[in-house]
């Protein structure tokens, strides 16, 4: 199966032609693609929806262009607000959110598909003026005390599905048509639930979603098909997407004229916006000291402090000093940033940036050398330091001749009119892509541990399958809970769902299969799992299946996520001592088993007892053990098996 990793065994408990680019320019220029598309092709639309801003492009007649709104700008806000009669969409958002602060919702994908008490979720909630809450599922929603038809609370995709529907809008106005074929990108790091989150917004603004493209890979199509870069087979590309709210590092080979990606890593909490947290605390500091007022305690004030934060940073990334002020009612802010003070508060994330392209490259087993080019992505890759960090670690300068505000819109167009059966003719674009998943997709085995069904960077669409057996006698059920991620420990990894598979007889366990599990991952990133049961159930085939698995966080599971922060030597040894742990506990229980089912009446009565305390123990196990623990208990019954000749069993299972 493509993508697949094979079958495993688990045991489960229950319960064309590139054209000019006008870099920053106002007006809106065409790309050609080879000869004019047959007139009876309809446009189709790429779309950045961005953490801060929004960005369309129309692929229409041949060619790509960026659209311009209302006011003339190629970028629109992301942000949403209402009042009693009206709702406002980007730029007028904002203006009436400095009136009415709570009323403006912004950076709201950083709620997309997340619990309401996930650690990320309460650190943001401070910084906001607006109010998010718990909704169903302990969702993250957001409430607005005055809407025009009484609604109060929205969910993320709701909220996007209105930024969405105007990034329509425009493009249809642009391009005297309607527009119902697009292609919407995502970080690369999103998860399932965001993932279909961002789905769910599009169908709500009344578009067919072609696909979830991966915001790197969508810059490093633009790149090819304006013809950017030597195309040559075997050259590896990475692409440094650094926006409004997330970072995604990818590893591109450009291979037969498409695109093959080798590796993802990201941090789906990192982007300029958190540049702009950073600098607003240090300026709230200071004037707290000065004047004995705190800013960020006046929620009305907030916007225009960020706004006033956010226009510092800019000037910043071309002169070495910018300065601070706002003058509204009894507060007067006036003060200078220096840009290596700039760079001094923000040192922490200008670490994590150059960790994660350090991290993509040992994923992809590679080192700085074997990259040709290093493609810019994202507004936040302005700052002057993440550009010197880049230039100094690749000993030469990052790529950024295609606009890092456009180039994941333009790249998605392209993408959208690949994909579209509305696009016709013999020069439709050809820019094959072949993306991965960016992070490992397992089930928890008891007790506790991460199997993965489908490794990360697979290729998409991907399917793996597992043949499951019951864990404990008399087991009736079987419950599959799924995580992401690469950790050892579910628990330290990125909890998805679960469901449970009924009807199993009550039988001792014998470690023979009972059930398949399939997991499915789609082009979008989008999982599907099923489980059948194959033996041992009243109904045979009886089959459970769940699409898209959006899971309850529990307050435990909102904080169980992996610290970044610790050094990847030292988490990579905690996993592997944790591996052979669980490889010695998993010879124990077969043995046991063996032992139990083929040689228990021969044995001796405190042999039988001991093979009994044993699986008794193992199954009531709510932790794992040392491996030395389970070496030990393993001795002794190899001790019996070896007086009866017998081999090695099953011991030799491999997961």
């Amino acid at each position: 199966m493509k993508g697949s990793p094979g079958r495993e065994e688990v045991v489960l408990g229950g319960e064309g032609k590139g054209g000019r680019w006008t870099e920053g320019g106002q007006g809106t220029e065409a790309h050609d693609l080879g000869d004019m598309a047959p007139s009876n092709s309809k446009p189709v639309i790429g779309i950045d929806l961005g953490t801060s801003f929004c960005c369309v492009a129309v692929f229409q007649n041949g060619a790509v262009d960026i659209v311009p709104n209302a006011q003339g700008l190629r970028t629109t806000p992301s942000s949403i607000a209402f009042t009693e009669r009206q709702t406002f969409v980007g730029q007028a958002a904002v203006r009436n959110g400095a009136r009415f602060p709570n009323q403006c919702a912004y950076e709201v994908k950083r709620l997309m598909g997340r619990s309401v008490l996930h650690p990320k979720v309460q650190e943001y909630k401070r910084m906001w003026p607006f109010k998010v809450i718990a909704g169903e599922r302990d969702m993250a929603v957001v409430w607005f005390e005055k809407v025009p038809d009484g609604k109060q609370t929205f969910s993320p995709p709701e909220i996007s599905s209105l930024l969405l529907k105007d990034m329509k809008k425009i493009a249809e106005a642009f391009a005297n048509s309607e527009i119902e074929d697009a292609v919407i990108t995502v970080p690369a790091h999103f998860s399932d639930s965001q993932r279909e989150a961002t789905r769910e917004a599009g169908r709500k603004a009344g578009l067919n979603v072609l696909q979830l493209l991966n915001e790197p890979t969508a810059a490093a199509v633009a790149y090819i098909h304006q013809k950017k870069l030597e195309e040559s087979d075997g050259r590896n590309i990475m692409v440094f997407d650094l926006g409004g709210g997330t970072l995604d590092v990818s590893i591109i080979a450009l291979e037969s004229g498409g695109l093959l990606v080798r590796e993802v890593k990201g941090d789906s909490d990192l982007g300029g916006a958190d540049f702009d947290s950073n600098l607003m605390r240090h300026v709230a500091e200071q004037y707290k000291r000065d004047m004995g007022r705190d800013l960020l305690a006046d929620q009305k004030l907030l916007p225009r402090v960020r706004e006033t934060i956010c226009l510092a940073k800019h000037t910043l990334s071309t002169q070495d000093e910018a300065d601070i002020e706002l003058y509204s009612g009894d507060i007067d802010l006036n003060q200078s940033i220096l840009r290596a003070k700039f760079e001094q508060i923000n040192e922490e994330l200008f670490r994590k940036c150059m960790a994660i392209v350090e991290e993509a490259l040992r994923g992809a087993n590679m080192t700085s050398h074997d990259i040709s080019d290093v493609i810019l992505a994202g507004g936040s890759t302005r700052i002057q330091k993440v550009r010197e960090m880049l230039k100094q670690f690749f000993a030469r300068p990052p790529l950024s001749v295609v606009h890092p505000d456009e180039v994941v819109a333009y790249g998605a167009a392209v993408q959208a009119a690949f994909l579209s059966p509305l696009v016709m003719g013999n020069h439709k674009p050809k820019v094959p892509v072949c993306d991965v998943n960016p992070k490992s997709i397992g089930v928890m085995v008891s007790p506790g541990e991460m199997i993965v069904v489908i490794p990360k960077n697979s290729r998409l669409p991907a399917t793996g399958e597992l043949d499951v057996k019951c864990a404990y006698d008399y087991q009736e059920a079987i419950e599959f809970k799924l995580y992401q991620g690469e950790r050892a420990l579910c628990r330290d990894n990125q909890y998805l769902g679960n469901f449970m598979l009924t009807g199993f007889k009550p039988v001792a366990a014998d470690g023979k299969p009972v059930a398949k599990l399939v997991l499915n991952v789609d082009s979008d990133g989008i999982i599907r799992a099923s489980a059948v049961a194959v033996a041992n159930n009243h109904e045979d085939g009886r089959t459970e299946e769940v699409g898209v698995i959006i899971g309850r966080f529990s307050k435990d599971g909102a904080d169980a996520t992996v610290d970044e922060g610790r050094d990847w030597r030292a988490v990579q040894e905690e996993d592997e001592e944790m591996k052979a742990a669980f490889k010695a506990r998993r010879d124990l229980l077969y043995l046991a088993w063996e032992l139990r089912d083929k040689r228990f009446a021969k044995m001796s009565k405190p042999e039988r007892s001991l093979v009994i305390e044993f699986l008794e123990w193992l199954q009531s196990e709510e932790s794992y053990a040392s491996k030395r623990i389970y070496e030990d208990k393993t001795k002794k019954l190899r001790a019996i098996q070896t007086r009866f000749g017998g081999g090695s069993g099953r011991c030799s299972f491999v997961v």
